[in-house]
This record gives structure tokens, sequence and C-alpha cells, in this order.
């Protein structure tokens, strides 16, 4: 059954995710590779539920990990220390799965970065995303 807090966009491919795991050297958790090749990504425009409540645009597509402008060059850093940004807030900070596969949202304002965890896996941030519903008027 659809999850309507997420608009689909092309799923991954095997070939997408392979390609991903090779240039991070490592395997990505299985619930982001199952989320992933049903709903690519995905759209979700809400919040994450949490002690600090933060934006979520939406997950980042297969098509921006390839290439010269990719987001593992990008997020070079972050990548080199086995972490994975997979989406980003309305204001371009990133959410990425670090080594141990945990969720931290990385906030660079003022030109900081403040790192600090929204969940103890992918499975569990998909659970916190909530979506408003815009009131008629």
């Amino acid at each position: 059954m659809p999850d309507p807090r997420f608009e689909p966009a092309t799923p991954f491919t095997d070939q997408d995710i392979n390609d991903i795991q090779k240039h991070l050297g490592r395997e990505l958790p299985e619930d982001y590779r199952r989320f992933v090749k049903e709903f690519g990504g995905a759209f979700i425009g809400g919040e994450i539920e949490g002690p600090k409540r933060t934006s979520i645009l939406g997950l980042f597509e297969a098509d921006e990990y390839k290439g010269p402008s990719s987001l593992i060059m990008t997020y070079a850093d972050l990548c080199r220390a086995g972490s994975f940004p997979f989406a980003d807030c309305e204001f371009g900070n990133p959410y990425i799965l670090n080594a141990a596969d945990e969720v931290y949202y990385i906030d660079y304002t003022n030109g900081n970065s403040s790192p600090f965890k929204v969940a103890g896996s992918f499975r569990d941030f998909i659970s916190h995303i909530v979506i408003e519903e815009e009131s008629e008027g």
C-alpha cells in the first residue's frame, strides 16, 4: 500500500545502489535500500518529530550520486568518515546515515556544523516523519 507521506520519484535500481555502495566503501542498510527501490528520491515536504523538530524536503534521487557534481563529491568529508547523505531540509542541510547507520541532521547555520542524532535507524527516521495537513480556508 502506498504511503501518502511520500511523493515517489524514479525508483533506484540495484545498479544504482551498488554504485553508491562502491563509492562509499560500505553497504547501505536494508531498510534504506528497500525504501529507495520503492519510492526513489521521494519528495516529502514535512517534518521529523523528535526532541528537536526539523524539516525535511525529500530524499536525494539516484542521479544526484552520479557525475562530477554528485552528492558524494559535495559531501566528500562526510563520505570519507563512512557517512552517507541521503536527504535534506528546505535550507539544504543534510540528513546522513553514519557508519553505524544512525540518522543525523547536520545544521550548517551561520557557517557552523552542528550535527545531532535524529533516529537510531532509517526505519525509525521514516516513522518520525509527519506531514501537516493544510487547512482549507
